[in-house]
């Protein structure tokens, strides 16, 4: 049981440098921290580093790490790729981010990847997939994400296969519009 532990900075009860935590049947109760993340925090990787590491793939991208946003920023996609998130987390903590912005006529392939707590204030989601472009996403798992327009704004081709979307809202904000809550 992890009960009543403080940190100044990240993980109230449990800080790691990275994601090889294996945890099972404990309770976490009144944890907290000044930093993200009450309980547990790894020592992830940025969405600045991700972005790197999609513009200089070639053409398969097998994420390995946990992500997440430490500043507002868009990754934007220029090139056909597959993209297999092994189950890992892509953590936005409510910065206004654009995941993925296909661009020329791109083929891009998602799966196995939880994208959760992404935001944005802009008409296009979070993931905006332009005319020309294709999406598919598999298995992927979208939780807490908030868009004036819908997580995924499609003017191409989206195929999405056994995905979830849970508790994603489309929020009127600045445009006065909100339609589809999760595309």
């Amino acid at each position: 049981k992890f009960i009543c532990n403080y940190a100044d900075d990240y993980g109230g009860a449990i800080y790691s440098e990275n994601d090889n935590v294996f945890l099972q049947n404990n309770t976490m109760l009144t944890n907290t921290a000044n930093g993200i993340t009450n309980d547990v925090y790894y020592d992830t990787r940025t969405f600045s580093i991700l972005e790197d590491e999609i513009a200089n793939s070639n053409g398969v991208l097998n994420i390995n790490y946990e992500y997440t946003a430490t500043s507002s920023n868009d990754i934007d996609v220029y090139h056909n790729m597959i993209i297999n998130g092994n189950g890992h987390i892509l953590n936005a903590y409510d910065r206004t981010s654009k995941f993925l912005y296909l661009h020329d006529n791109v083929n891009v392939i998602v799966y196995n990847t939880i994208f959760t707590n992404f935001f944005s204030n802009n008409y296009n989601g979070f993931i905006k997939v332009n005319k020309g472009c294709t999406l598919t996403l598999i298995n992927c798992t979208f939780l807490n994400c908030t868009s004036n327009n819908g997580g995924i704004y499609n003017y191409g081709d989206l195929n999405v296969v056994n995905c979830t979307f849970y508790n994603c809202m489309a929020d009127s904000g600045k445009f006065g519009t909100a339609d589809g809550g999760a595309i």
